[in-house]
């Protein structure tokens, strides 16, 4: 069932590569807070896309210290009103 749904929601992700800007990005932010890589990569490829686009870029997660660094570094976070998120 969960391969399913993943599969289906599939065609509305956007895929963004892990190419030098990203890392670069991840970098910066890495030195600015503490965060895991894995979380760098993810927030660096929301604000690339988001400057790539020129528009709103919403980015969703579930882990308290990754909301407070995407709300600090300026991205618009879904998905995070206060229920179930996890301390790391």
């Amino acid at each position: 069932m969960a391969l399913a749904t993943l599969e289906r929601d599939l065609a509305s992700f956007v895929v963004v590569e892990l190419v030098a800007d990203v890392a670069s990005r991840a970098r910066t932010l890495l030195n600015a807070y503490s965060l895991r890589a894995s979380d760098a990569i993810q927030l660096a490829s929301c604000h690339l896309l988001r400057e790539r686009l020129d528009h709103n870029v919403p980015f969703v997660a579930f882990d308290e210290r990754l909301v407070v660094v995407a709300r600090e570094s300026g991205a618009t976070v879904l998905g995070a009103a206060g229920h179930g998120l996890k301390r790391r």
